[in-house]
């Protein structure tokens, strides 16, 4: 009997980048997060500021999240940072309407957060939720008339 594979899951990450940055730094940037994934055996597909993470290895997650999120968010070339919910692994980015946790480097309860996660304190899905888990836009409609 054929073993049948699972579909692999992944997640979208949306990276903004600190204003006035020049190329060459994001491009040194860019070379850093290659870097990050290559250790870690993770495919990046899309643009760089909007990717798919995924590895044709095994299914990603909580962890491999976090662990994105706090690298980059400790990266000085990083303003914000979201991660869309683990999803089948698709060569097409999530969408904002699939939900997203966001980082911004500037909120002074991250730096405490990730002592608590490195300290092993705070699980991957602790951490997430503490961020407030994975939200999603509202669609405010006028009413018809």
């Amino acid at each position: 009997m054929a073993k049948t594979l699972e579909p692999r899951l992944g997640f979208t990450v949306w990276i903004e980048p600190r204003t006035g940055m020049s190329p060459a730094a994001q491009a040194a940037f860019m070379r850093r997060m290659e870097d990050y994934l290559d250790a870690r055996d993770l495919q990046c597909d899309g643009a760089p500021l909007r990717a798919v993470i995924w590895s044709p290895d095994h299914s990603l997650s909580a962890t491999d999240q976090v662990e994105l999120l706090d690298w980059l968010i400790d990266d000085a070339a990083v303003c914000t940072a979201s991660v869309s919910p683990l999803m089948r692994h698709s060569a097409e980015p999530a969408s904002f309407a699939d939900g997203y946790v966001l980082v911004r480097a500037a909120d002074t309860a991250i730096a405490a957060l990730s002592l608590l996660y490195r300290a092993r304190r705070v699980s991957a899905e602790l951490y997430l939720q503490i961020l407030g888990g994975f939200i999603r836009p509202v669609a405010v409609r006028s009413p018809t008339r």
